[in-house]
């Protein structure tokens, strides 16, 4: 389609430099770089930032915990679905990350707490002005930018070290 916009990051993960940043396929006007100018909801590529590492981290939960994708409620009494409107039960956070659960995702938000679970994204360089609850599926009211998301990526690749990653090599 001529209309859709993109965006593509390639960081290095050793380096903590970025090889590669497209911000948009038009490539002959200024536009719109959806790579770092443009906050988008993150949708389910929030769940390990938000709910899942700081699991591991806050309550030692590992990927075998059992944890039960039922019937359940944000706290204002609106049902939450999981993208195929079924649950499967008790089943590992393996489980339920592989398959991006959102009641299992919500629960351990809740768990965790939002100021903890925001305080780890905190660490990895995400940042955000206004917490919700959906915050734990990825419906953030204002968003982040494909680089900080990648960039946040980085610090599971790196035994949880993060660096804001930077284009420039060397200053001469």
């Amino acid at each position: 389609r001529q209309n859709l916009n993109c965006a593509i990051v390639v960081l290095d993960n050793e380096t903590f430099g970025v090889k590669a940043l497209i911000g948009n396929r038009i490539t002959n006007q200024r536009v719109i770089n959806y790579a770092y100018d443009v906050k988008l909801q993150p949708g389910s590529t929030i769940k390990p930032i938000l709910d899942y590492a700081p699991a591991f981290e806050y309550l030692s939960y590992s990927p075998a915990t059992i944890i039960v994708d039922e019937e359940y409620t944000y706290q204002n009494g609106v049902n939450i679905n999981n993208y195929d409107h079924s649950y499967l039960g008790a089943i590992p956070i393996r489980k339920a990350l592989s398959d991006s659960r959102n009641v299992p995702a919500v629960k351990l938000f809740n768990l965790i707490g939002y100021e903890k679970a925001f305080e780890f994204a905190k660490n990895i360089g995400i940042e955000s002005e206004e917490i919700y609850e959906a915050d734990a599926i990825g419906g953030a009211k204002n968003g982040y930018t494909l680089l900080s998301l990648a960039n946040a990526y980085q610090a599971f690749a790196n035994l949880g070290y993060y660096k804001k990653a930077t284009g420039i090599d060397s200053i001469v």
